[in-house]
């Protein structure tokens, strides 16, 4: 009883996890973008 518990506790954990991820995965890629972009910019101010 206690392991289920347990395992269902985790099963949530992972739901809302995925559940951020899904909302997130937009803003995370936009931001990913950005920082590559910035990096060029740099590289090629200093090249």
């Amino acid at each position: 009883m206690f392991y289920i518990k347990k395992v269902n506790i985790l099963e949530q954990k992972y739901k809302y996890l995925n559940l951020f991820l899904k909302k997130n995965f937009l803003a995370i890629i936009y931001l990913i973008f950005l920082l590559i972009f910035a990096l060029n910019l740099t590289t090629k101010g200093i090249i």
